[in-house]
Order: C-alpha cells, then structure tokens, then sequence
C-alpha cells in the first residue's frame, strides 16, 4: 500500500515534470522552498524525472534533462530530430522559391522544420535563416496561391485523375493526367500525360496553370508515359511553357554527330556543305550543345 509520503513524492515529480515540459527552468534552491523540501529531494526528484524520459520518445521529441551551470538551472532538453545543418539544407531551397509569395505559409513550414531541430541549436538556425533571408532580398510578389496549386495536383497524381486547363495565358483547353511534381531552378513543375491530340508527356509550370477543373472521364496513360516520372526531375528544361521548341539548322560537321547527341533529331535535307538537322530540343543540355558549334550551326527558319 503507498504511503502518503509516497503519493506526495510522485505527485511533486509529476507537477515538476509537467513544469519542464511547458519550458519552465528548475532551480533547486527554489523548488526546495516552494515544495518545503531539501535540496537533495529536489535533485532526487530530477534524477527520477531524467530516467523517466532517457531513451524515451515522448511524441516527436527525445527529451533529457539539462544542467545550466552558469544559471544554475535544469531544463528539459529537446535531442532533436534533425541537426542545424539538416534544418538549414532543407529550408534554404524555400528561399528564392515561388513559395516564397506566400510569408505565413513560410513561417508555418520554418517553425515545424525548426521543432523538430535540438533545443540548443534551434537559436542558430533561426540566425542563419535570417542571414539567409537578407541576401536573398525581397519577398517576390506572386498572387498564385502555389500551396493550393500543389495541393490540388498531389491529389490528382495520387488519384490518377484527369484535369482539364488552360495554360500560359493561352486559349487553347488541354487535358491531362499529371504523372509526377518536382521542383527545379526555384519553381514547381508538373510531368502531365497531355491528350488533346498530343498524347505525350509535357512538362508544365505550376503557377502557369490556369483555369484548372478536375473531370470525372479518365484518360489512360501508357505504361511507358508513367517510367518518364523516375527521371524527369534531373532534367533542366529550355522552355517554361510545358511545350518542346521546335529547332531546325543548317550543320556543317559531322551529321552522325549530332544524331548520336540529339537522337529526336532527324536530317530533312541537304543544303550547300551540310545537312538540315531538326526536331523538339526540351532539355537545355541539348541546346547548349548545339549552341557550342558556333560556325558549325546555322539556325534556319
């Protein structure tokens, strides 16, 4: 049976526990008085709080008590989930970035990446996404709600659902079924199956989508459409408006050349010393290798 003593020793430990929890810094001296205890039950009350939550998950947090010596104080101290440098690789892609139109959807990611950082290295995070910030310069101005945007293609890549928009500001309604997201050079692109006519994958920005409608009729994508979303992040892409550029010129060297470096290209004719070389150029490695040939490459109309 527990004796009184005992009951109130655990409560003390509960309330001190709970106490900490919430942030509170534990001075012996005073929770000795407060509780009219000694010192040392004080400490003992630690003690037992410390191999209550060593090696302990309690939610998302690994808690342990900390001594401060130069305040003589003990806190609970948060071991973290990610490190300082893991919470600022992780949020500095977000600077610079489209989402950046949005500060409060910003500050929300920020606060949650910096809850899970260890408590004593949280400060410095927070200093080096100011210094970030600074050098990065303004806020840019952007009324697309992308969070939204995002959200809503999530939905429908996991659900494999058709939608139907507009893009770029064009008139043209296309339909598609987005096939995978990814983020490069500081913005949000969707790999959508476009039918329409096209039936081809086509690479769109996402704060250029327009007038965007979620239908209830699917359109099949082949199996070899959905392989293209295992690569199609590592790519960088010559055109943002989701559509290939259409490339034809004169090439004086080597027509084997490049065909084996642009092999969507095909030779459609023969013209003084070369051959006409032409196709759809969507990745800027492509084009910067014709660009290189200099007096090799003539651009024709």
């Amino acid at each position: 049976m527990t004796n009184s003593k005992d009951k109130n020793s655990q409560e003390r430990v509960l309330t001190i526990m709970g106490r900490m929890m919430l942030g509170e810094k534990i001075n012996i001296n005073n929770d000795a008085e407060r509780y009219g205890v000694s010192r040392r039950t004080i400490l003992r009350d630690l003690s037992t709080i410390k191999h209550t939550l060593i090696d302990k998950e309690v939610g998302n947090y690994q808690l342990q008590i900390k001594y401060n010596e130069k305040q003589n104080n003990y806190s609970i101290f948060d071991h973290g989930k990610l490190s300082c440098t893991e919470a600022i690789i992780t949020l500095l892609p977000l600077l610079g970035s489209e989402l950046k139109a949005d500060s409060k959807l910003i500050n929300r990611i920020q606060k949650n990446i910096i809850s899970l950082v260890a408590t004593d290295e949280k400060k410095a995070v927070g200093t080096l996404l100011a210094s970030s910030y600074e050098s990065n310069g303004s806020v840019k101005s952007n009324n697309k709600d992308v969070l939204k945007l995002i959200h809503q293609f999530i939905d429908a890549i996991i659900n494999r659902k058709t939608v139907q928009f507009t893009y770029n500001g064009q008139t043209q309604m296309l339909k598609g079924v987005p096939i995978s997201i990814f983020s490069k050079e500081n913005h949000y692109y969707i790999l959508t199956y476009v039918g329409s006519g096209l039936s081809k994958n086509v690479v769109y920005r996402i704060d250029q989508f327009q007038n965007i409608k979620v239908l209830n009729n699917e359109i099949k994508v082949p199996r070899e459409k959905l392989e293209d979303r295992s690569q199609i992040g590592n790519k960088n892409y010559v055109s943002n408006s989701g559509e290939e550029i259409h490339y034809r010129f004169l090439y004086l060297g080597n027509p084997q050349d490049a065909l084996n470096r642009l092999p969507d290209f095909h030779i459609s004719g023969h013209k003084e010393n070369g051959v006409i070389i032409e196709g759809n150029i969507i990745y800027a490695k492509d084009l910067v290798w014709v660009l290189d040939h200099g007096k090799q490459v003539k651009m024709e109309k």
